[in-house]
């Protein structure tokens, strides 16, 4: 089973025939957790749907686009039993084309209130457009002069954007006079352009603009832009319209346009797979049992379940898996047993056992004597000592980039001379639960319940048990060991408890060969 490579289903035209082709073949993601900046893919380009999970999420929290957070509802639609959403369809221009856009925003009409938008004092450097108010019954009007402004544009949806007309010159006396609802006659302004005669088509990035607010309209308006293809006798819109316009004076105005294939400048925040009550599932327990059941189709009672139940109740820290890349099983419970301290381990019985070390001497530990002992050997292991712990937590789903939290020993530094420094990735999203889990790893925090100790150097014992004895044995499992002869201050091992690293057990002989080390908790 650690083998089986996860995720196991696939994005493919078959399935979505509308979908992004650069999809083709990529992993569809299982993520749980709460995750930022994720890049969905687009399975819909016709209607600018986006899928983010291959199954039902809790929630969408945030879309970015172009660093502006959009409007749920308004703005983007959320499906979260698919775990898709939808931004609409991009504008697309065509070459050597005339097309108009334009200008509305919802503040109250006054006459007083209202947004201005420069116009050129010298049309030399674009003469193809021409300036349009619309007044309340839809009748345009020419204007004598142009605004200042830039149609930014994409050859393809993974490219970068560029100018692709520029209406953009700056002579000194140039002024304000396009009023956008400076009266009830005016409640939207609109321009023409007219694209490029070669090259094409381009798909709509962002329309830049020179703008003033004049008087005090709503700072909460809403102003946004929308690209015609004719407006006589009725309006054709191309695509949709655009979110909302950055509210700034002077240039840095700019409606941006959704995109709908591959925008590399799209990222989004979510809630991921929900537990069988509803809630965000973040709990180890919860994940181990969802994979199995439901990516690995297998049988979820195979784990053990009062080590489910005990599990979920020690280990309470919270997790965000980003599962959109292919990694085996295996690699997956390493990084979950090394950034919570627990163990994944087939049973006997052929159920799966969710082990973990707890403070003190369970009930029923083995107790193991010099008459039990084929072989027996005990030493320091001075390789187990660090200075430091680095655990990296909280991971972008973006950038890949982790958070850290580090905790310190001295003693290590100073009477053992070791700088070494462990780090360990994890999937916790918390910063206290991961500094709590490096000051675990060194043994430096007094009230932690499973420290480690790796700041002095561990007592390790190796032993092979007579025939018959240890066959109950597993990793994590702690014996205690009565030895006559031992590496201790008195010379012997009295009822000492060790905490069981490695199991190998020979099925035809019986023999059973244990590493174990001091349970230093018990101190």
């Amino acid at each position: 089973m650690g083998a089986i490579k996860i995720p196991r289903y696939r994005y493919s035209l078959a399935t979505y025939p509308n979908m992004d082709p650069a999809a083709e073949g990529q992993v569809i993601p299982e993520r749980y957790g709460t995750l930022y900046n994720l890049v969905p893919i687009c399975i819909d380009l016709n209607a600018g749907k986006w899928k983010l999970n291959r199954r039902e999420i809790h929630a969408i929290t945030a879309v970015r686009e172009a660093g502006q957070t959009l409007i749920s509802g308004s703005e983007y639609t959320s499906d979260l039993a698919n775990a898709e959403f939808t931004i609409g369809v991009t504008p697309v221009l065509q070459p050597s084309t005339v097309y108009y856009f334009v200008l509305e925003s919802d503040y109250t009409i006054d006459g007083v209130n209202y947004l201005g938008y420069g116009q050129q004092t010298d049309g030399s450097k674009y003469t193809g457009g021409t300036l349009y108010y619309i007044n309340g019954a839809g009748t345009w009007t020419d204007q004598a002069k142009d605004l200042y402004f830039r149609i930014w544009a994409k050859a393809s949806l993974e490219a970068k954007a560029f100018i692709l007309v520029d209406n953009w010159v700056w002579v000194a006396g140039w002024n304000y006079k396009a009023l956008l609802r400076a009266s009830a006659a005016n409640t939207r302004i609109a321009q023409s352009f007219k694209t490029p005669a070669s090259g094409g088509p381009w798909y709509l990035s962002n329309i830049q603009v020179e703008a003033i607010a004049v008087g005090s309209p709503s700072a909460s308006r809403t102003t946004r832009a929308s690209v015609l293809s004719a407006y006589s006798p009725s309006e054709i819109q191309v695509g949709v319209k655009s979110y909302r316009m950055e509210n700034y004076t002077g240039e840095a105005n700019r409606a941006y346009f959704p995109q709908r294939g591959a925008a590399t400048d799209l990222t989004v925040d979510i809630e991921g797979i929900e537990t069988s009550g509803g809630a965000l599932m973040t709990n180890v327990a919860d994940i181990i049992q969802d994979i199995q059941a439901n990516i690995l189709d297998g049988d979820a009672d195979a784990l053990n379940a009062a080590d489910l139940v005990a599990l979920k109740a020690a280990r309470t820290e919270t997790l965000a898996l980003n599962l959109d890349t292919e990694i085996d099983f295996e690699s997956i419970i390493n990084k979950l047993e090394s950034g919570q301290l627990w163990k994944y381990i087939p049973l006997l019985d052929g159920t799966i056992g969710l082990k973990f070390a707890a403070a003190g001497e369970p009930a029923g530990t083995p107790h193991y004597r010099d008459e039990h002992f084929k072989s027996f050997k005990m030493r320091r292991k001075w390789s187990a000592i660090y200075e430091r712990v680095k655990v990296k937590y909280a991971q972008d789903g973006g950038s890949g980039e982790f958070l850290v939290a580090e905790a310190e020993a001295l003693s290590a530094k100073y009477l053992y001379r070791s700088m070494r420094t462990l780090e360990v990735e994890t999937f916790l999203t918390n910063g206290a639960d991961a500094l709590l889990l490096a000051e675990d790893y060194l043994g430096t925090s007094a009230s932690a319940g499973r420290r480690q100790y790796l700041c002095w150097p561990t007592v390790e014992v190796e032993f092979e048990l007579r025939a018959g004895l240890g066959w109950e044995l597993i990793p994590s499992m702690k014996v205690k060991l009565t030895r006559a002869r031992a590496m201790s201050a008195s010379g012997a091992l009295d009822a000492v408890l060790f905490y069981v690293m490695d199991v190998q057990k020979d099925s035809g002989s019986g023999m059973v060969k244990v590493t174990a080390i001091l349970d230093a908790m018990t101190y």
